[in-house]
């Protein structure tokens, strides 16, 4: 977690792709302590951004926001992140908070009048207007925590595969296990708000999780029954 005060989304975005590698890293070094394997590294690094003090106008919040959930649509394709793209990068954010974010591959799980909220494949950015009534910054941690570690998994299982090797599973993890998280994940608790169910929906869905949930299971099945044939 850390604590930034930006002057524009450019300047988010050429901090993300700089610092991208040092939490690769850090992530690497700390899931090996973790684990105590020291061939254990992190896949990737997922971004949610909680935006507590936007300077936009009201007219261009949104697609502010929207921005900020996909900073990288402001770089250029073979950016090296120097300090001479800024330009070009503030450039880009100028259009599009001029002519709008057409919000290609992104849901909203915001609530009018409480919250702006975006889900993308690369981020999630969320705004409260109204703190008492919003989603707590608990709440969008735990469900990326959920969702992004039963991603990491599905990911484990599948390059076993891939590699030609039939998956370790650990007993209580099989494909049982995939089966009650992906339901955790799906269906609506008795009393989870409307809000939560929104992000919840909106995250899971940009992740692509349910796919690879469902291909992690079927995977899972059929090395059980191979182990016990």
């Amino acid at each position: 977690m850390e604590d930034l005060t930006l002057p524009n989304i450019a300047s988010l975005a050429l901090w993300r792709m700089r610092s991208y590698s040092e939490n690769m890293a850090w992530a690497t070094a700390n899931l090996r302590q973790l684990t105590g394997h020291e061939d254990v590294s992190a896949s990737y690094v997922l971004s949610a951004y909680w935006v507590t003090d936007p300077e936009w106008p009201e007219e261009n919040l949104d697609d502010a926001l929207r921005t900020i959930c996909t900073p990288r649509i402001l770089l250029q394709r073979e950016a090296q992140f120097l300090e001479s793209e800024r330009e070009q990068a503030e450039q880009a954010e100028r259009r599009i908070l001029t002519n709008g974010h057409d919000g290609s591959g992104i849901e909203p799980f915001g609530l009018s009048g409480v919250s702006i909220g975006h889900a993308s494949w690369s981020g999630v950015v969320y705004h409260p207007f109204s703190p008492d009534q919003a989603l707590a910054e608990s709440d969008l941690v735990a469900c990326e925590l959920a969702t992004q570690s039963m991603w990491a998994y599905c990911e484990y299982i599948n390059r076993q595969v891939e590699s030609g090797l039939d998956p370790d599973l650990p007993e209580p993890h099989g494909w049982r296990f995939l089966r009650g998280a992906k339901s955790r994940l799906v269906n609506p608790r008795p009393q989870e708000t409307g809000q939560h169910r929104a992000m919840r929906d909106a995250i899971v869905k940009t992740s692509g999780l349910l796919e690879h949930l469902d291909q992690a299971i079927d995977i899972a099945r059929q090395s059980q029954s191979q182990g016990t044939s």
